[in-house]
């Protein structure tokens, strides 16, 4: 990682415009889904915060297969607890939850969810 001067930033902002147009785009989604997340803290249970969890990521970053979505992240246990706002432990029930009812394989970093995504929204 390195720094740019600000300078350099400016500059390829005029050039590009579109980058900038992104930028806003990006930080307006990530602001949405902070906010997001608060209000689950507030309002869901663990089951809830990590199912909404793992359809935004296979929203965002899976891969579509024949059997369901893999989930190609470097992601260990620790970073999950911390996107659900749970211990590892209550994290690593609920994700052993999932895997018990076939709707997850897990082996890190890799995360597959299995089948109809549908099935997910089920409380464990």
């Amino acid at each position: 990682m390195g720094l740019i001067e600000r300078d350099q930033v400016f500059l390829l902002l005029q050039k590009h415009p579109e980058l900038l147009e992104e930028t806003f785009r990006r930080l307006s989604l990530w602001e949405a889904r902070f906010l997001q997340r608060l209000e689950d803290l507030r309002a869901l249970g663990v089951w809830e915060r990590l199912v909404r969890v793992l359809l935004e990521l296979g929203e965002e970053h899976g891969i579509k297969e024949d059997a369901g979505i893999r989930i190609d992240l470097p992601l260990r246990l620790r970073d999950v607890a911390e996107m659900i706002g749970a211990s590892p432990q209550t994290a690593s029930q609920e994700l052993h939850a999932l895997i018990s009812r076939g709707l997850l394989n897990v082996a890190w970093p890799t995360l597959f969810l299995v089948g109809d995504l549908a099935h997910l929204r089920k409380p464990g």
